[in-house]
């Protein structure tokens, strides 16, 4: 088992640190975190395979292939199938730079978790970005944290073209809508307003925008808002209320709480802390 962790403060490490790992588990292997983690996970399967439960008792069987990314607060309940004998993956926990709004990926299984399954083959080009984070060069034995999160975005961006080639394009009225939402987080766009544009029902679309995105129109919103509010908070000197503004927030001390349920820390001390994203 291998594990690395990149951190932008080593002295006073956080939800923002990226970790990977590489484990092998025998059948006696379980995590349950009823709360879930303040960053997202996700989970490779190379060989073997494991068995989720949701916070309502539901299981889910996944084998070599499988990729399982949970958000943020999502209960985590996984654990070996024990008839396989050996659980091997690869997993990350990590929180999105501003950019990267193809999260999540997949399809939802329950609130909070997403699947996609892709052969081994395709899995270990996959994973070909996430290796580097483990095998620097000689010249560059104490690998940057922006360098480990250039790797994950690659591997991520290889599991959304692999997911359009197995045809599971968005709808085209729901890739409007979200390219709406990705343009102008700032705006208040109600999910009517999007309906609306859609040609479909409110109910109607936000069915579809869920079972398309893993999340609510609402929720979408609302994570591409607090993206957009994590960037202007490392790259300019607007205060805490002008962001606030910006992103959409009449009330800076609701603004404040939102943020720190997404990111697990107030906007001033993420302010203090912020990584450095080049």
């Amino acid at each position: 088992m291998q594990i690395r962790v990149f951190s932008w403060n080593p002295e006073q490490p956080d939800a923002r640190d990226l970790v990977c790992g590489h484990w092998s588990q025998g059948p006696e292997y379980r995590t349950l975190r009823p709360e879930g983690s303040p960053n997202w996970l996700m989970m490779l399967t190379r060989k073997g395979g494991c068995v989720l439960r949701g916070a309502d008792g539901e299981a889910l069987a996944a084998g070599a292939g499988s990729i399982l990314l949970y958000q943020p607060g999502a209960h985590h309940d996984y654990a070996t199938a024990p008839e396989l004998g050996t659980w091997e993956f690869a997993w990350t926990h990590f929180l999105p730079l501003p950019h990267w709004t193809f999260l999540p990926l997949g399809k939802p299984c329950w609130p909070g978790l997403s699947r996609l399954d892709v052969s081994p083959a395709v899995l270990e080009k996959i994973l070909e970005p996430f290796w580097k984070t483990f095998s620097p060069s000689p010249q560059n034995t104490a690998l940057h944290p922006d360098y480990a999160a250039h790797c994950l975005e690659a591997m991520f961006l290889r599991i959304r073209d692999d997911q359009s080639k197995e045809d599971n394009r968005l709808d085209p009225r729901i890739h409007h809508a979200m390219s709406l939402l990705q343009r102008n987080p700032e705006q208040e766009l109600s999910i009517e307003d999007l309906a609306r544009r859609a040609s479909l029902s409110p109910s109607r679309f936000a069915h579809l925008f869920t079972a398309s995105c893993g999340q609510s129109p609402r929720a979408y919103h609302e994570t591409l808002r607090l993206q957009r509010a994590a960037f202007l908070l490392r790259s300019t000197t607007l205060s805490i209320s002008e962001i606030a503004d910006t992103c959409g927030y009449e009330d800076p001390f609701y603004f404040s709480r939102r943020f720190r349920r997404h990111s697990g820390v107030s906007p001033r001390r993420f302010r203090q802390e912020a990584p450095i994203w080049n």
